[in-house]
């Protein structure tokens, strides 16, 4: 719900920091690790792998 809340629906951090009552540090990791985590699978896609 962080991830998409800051990359999806372009909210801006400090809101999201304190919807979710996290640090703006706790929020760009969760953002890295999802981000991380979906970039193989979409270069995945789009290469016809899937």
């Amino acid at each position: 719900m962080i991830f998409q809340a800051l990359a999806v629906h372009e909210m801006p951090v400090d809101q999201v920091c304190e919807q979710f009552k996290i640090t703006r540090t706790n929020a760009d990791t969760i953002k890295k690790r999802v981000k991380d985590k979906l970039v193989p699978i979409v270069r995945e896609i789009e290469s016809g792998l899937i």
